[in-house]
């Protein structure tokens, strides 16, 4: 069985590496958003206010993507915040184990003393010995009391130690769902990109329709006030080669 001074060592290392494993995982996050962007500062640029909860419009409606992901982002980063206080707390609580891990070497050490003390009495049954064992259960029951502290506080230490599991899978679960709103957000995207393109089609051929019908009531206009004649008077209309001037775009007078 190791002795207090090593297990406190080994509490010292284990308490290190998961410290250095939540520096690690915060410096890996990604950053929250600027004030400045649309979903963070409360004002989008299509003009919809939003209120201080992000899930939330003015007219009651769910609030956009970009704020949702804002929000999982700030949470990620106070979760992560709230390990390394956790991690603090854990390393002041390690740091009264080791002070009680040397406490009880010294008694450890002194019940030895007193034992040799005893034997030696015992082998000199003449020398009186009732302060010796008062000494020796003084002693054992300071021990005991230190030994039940240390028990509460190796409870409270694995409490900690779950709550921070919990966290981390609580974390896991959010950056899943950033992930998978992300996605969502780059496909709206396209399809808003898509859909002002096709706008953008259909009023250049409105336009184009609008024009090419005001120059064929022109045509019309053109071709009812034409009059081809010869020396007799009025001829017929020829009416493919009207059709063929004016796909030529020549002017009929």
């Amino acid at each position: 069985m190791d002795s207090p001074s090593k297990r406190s060592a080994k509490r010292r290392a284990d308490r290190d590496s998961r410290v250095g494993a939540a520096s690690r995982s915060v410096e890996n996050q990604r950053p929250t958003p600027p004030l400045s962007s649309p979903w963070v500062s409360g004002q989008r640029s299509n003009g919809t206010i939003l209120f201080s909860d992000p899930e939330t419009r003015l007219d009651g409606s769910p609030a956009s993507t970009e704020a949702r992901v804002a929000k999982c982002e700030r949470r990620i980063l106070d979760h992560n915040n709230l390990i390394l206080n956790h991690d603090l707390k854990i390393a002041s609580h390690e740091a009264h184990l080791a002070k009680h891990d040397t406490e009880i070497d010294s008694i450890l050490s002194r019940l030895r003393s007193v034992e040799g003390r005893l034997r030696f009495d015992r082998e000199s049954p003449a020398r009186a010995d009732d302060d010796i064992r008062k000494r020796v259960d003084e002693l054992t029951g300071r021990f005991n009391s230190r030994d039940s502290y240390i028990r509460s506080e190796v409870r409270r230490h694995w409490k900690a130690v779950d709550e921070q599991v919990r966290v981390n899978e609580r974390i896991d679960k959010l950056s899943k769902e950033i992930t998978a709103q992300e996605t969502r957000l780059e496909d709206c995207q396209k399809a808003v990109d898509k859909k002002l393109r096709t706008s953008h089609k259909i009023k250049k051929l409105s336009a184009r329709i609008a024009q090419l019908e005001s120059k064929l009531s022109d045509d019309k206009i053109v071709v009812l006030s034409a009059t081809p004649a010869d020396a007799g008077g009025q001829a017929p209309l020829d009416i493919p080669w009207l059709a063929a001037q004016l796909s030529a775009g020549q002017t009929i007078v």
